[in-house]
C-alpha cells in the first residue's frame, strides 16, 4: 500500500514536471507604437489670448470750466470730424472778452499816440517802453478770452462713434473732466501679450509671420491681423511683453472692443526647422524631461534608447523641442 502511494506520487510529480515544461515558450516581441520626429508642416503654430480695442480712441473734454447748455450727442451716435458735441454757457466768457477788447483798444490806442509823440521827443524811451509793454499784454489777454469762447465748444477731432458719455446736461463741468470717448472702428486693434519665453525666439523680422484673429461665434472665419507695435520692455507684474496688432473692420459682423479673440501666428520660415512632439510620448519631470528613441535594424527590429529633451511651450501640434532632437 505504501509503495503504491509512492508510484502514485511519483506519478503526479512527473507529470507536473512534465506541464511546467510543456508551458515554457520563448518572449514574444511586442509591438509599440511609435512617432516620427520632423518639423510641423505648419510651422511654429502658437496661439494667444487677445482683447480687440479701437485703432484710434480719445477721451473729450472741455479744457475750460463751466455749465453744460447741450450735448448734441448720445451713446452710440456716429460723428464726422469737427462737428459740435456740446457747448458750455459762454456768458461770463463773452463779458470778459468785452473788458478785454475794451482795454485792448486803450492800450493800442495809447501805444499809436506815444509813437508820434516819441518822433518829436515829448515822451522818454522809458515811458514808451512800458506803452508798447501793456499794448503786448493787453493783446495777450484778449487773445486768451478768445481762446475761452474757442474752448466753450467740444468738437469731434476726428470720424468715428461716441462709446459712452459720461455727464449729463446741465452739470457744471471742471476742465479737463471727461465728457465723451469717441472711438474710431473703422479700423481695430489687437492687444496680446507674448511671453518672455516666446519672445526669446522671436525673429525680428517680423514680415514672414502670418497672424490671423479668430472668435468663438465666428468658427468659420480667420481676420488678417498686420503687426503694429511691439513693446520691448516687459510687464513689471507678468513679465510678458505687449504687441498690438491692426485689424480692418469686416462689414457684416459687429466686432467691437473690449471683445475677446484668440490670435494664431505662424511662421513658414520656420517650417521643417521646429520639432513638435505629442504630450504623450514624453516621460520624465519638469527638471528633466525625456522619451525613448528606436534604433532601427537591419532585421526589422528597434533596439530602445533614453534620450533627454529640452521643451518648449506647448502649441497645437505639441511640446515645442528645444534641445534633444533633430
Amino acid at each position: 500500500m505504501l509503495k503504491r502511494i509512492l508510484i502514485i506520487s511519483l506519478v503526479i510529480w512527473f507529470t507536473a514536471c512534465s506541464s511546467e515544461e510543456a508551458t515554457v515558450t520563448e518572449p514574444q516581441l511586442r509591438p509599440v507604437k511609435t512617432f516620427i520626429v520632423g518639423g510641423s508642416d505648419e510651422g511654429a503654430m502658437r496661439s494667444f489670448p487677445g482683447v480687440v480695442d479701437a485703432n484710434q480712441k480719445a477721451e473729450l473734454s472741455f479744457r475750460v470750466s463751466g455749465k453744460l447748455t447741450s450735448l448734441n450727442v448720445k451713446e452710440g451716435d456716429l460723428v464726422t470730424e469737427g462737428q459740435l458735441l456740446a457747448t458750455l454757457d459762454d456768458s461770463d466768457f463773452n463779458i470778459e472778452l468785452q473788458e478785454a477788447q475794451a482795454s485792448y483798444s486803450k492800450a493800442k490806442a495809447d501805444l499809436d499816440r506815444a509813437k508820434l509823440l516819441i518822433q518829436k521827443g515829448h515822451i522818454s524811451k522809458a515811458d514808451f517802453d512800458k506803452l508798447t509793454s501793456a499794448e503786448v499784454g493787453a493783446k495777450a489777454h484778449l487773445d486768451s478770452i478768445k481762446q475761452k469762447l474757442i474752448y466753450s465748444q467740444l468738437k469731434a477731432p476726428f470720424t468715428g462713434q461716441v462709446a459712452k458719455r459720461y455727464i449729463e446736461n446741465f452739470q457744471e463741468v471742471g476742465a479737463s473732466q471727461t465728457i465723451f470717448l469717441l472711438q474710431d472702428l473703422s479700423s481695430l486693434e489687437v492687444s496680446v501679450d507674448i511671453p518672455a519665453s516666446v519672445m526669446v525666439n522671436a525673429k525680428r523680422d517680423i514680415s514672414t509671420i502670418a497672424i490671423n484673429a479668430q472668435f468663438d461665434a465666428i468658427p468659420d472665419r480667420k481676420f488678417p491681423l498686420k503687426v503694429k507695435e511691439v513693446s520691448t520692455v516687459p510687464d513689471e507684474v507678468t513679465q510678458t511683453y505687449s504687441v498690438k496688432l491692426r485689424m480692418e473692420n469686416v462689414p457684416g459682423y459687429n466686432i467691437l472692443p473690449g471683445m475677446t479673440t484668440t490670435v494664431k501666428a505662424s511662421n513658414p520660415v520656420a517650417t521643417g526647422q521646429t520639432i513638435f512632439i505629442p504630450s504623450s510620448t514624453i516621460s520624465g519631470s519638469d527638471e528633466q524631461a525625456y522619451v525613448w528613441l528606436i534604433d532601427e535594424q537591419a532585421d526589422g527590429t528597434g533596439i530602445i534608447k533614453k534620450q533627454n529633451v529640452s521643451l518648449g511651450d506647448l502649441g497645437e501640434n505639441g511640446f515645442e523641442v528645444l534641445n534633444g532632437l533633430n
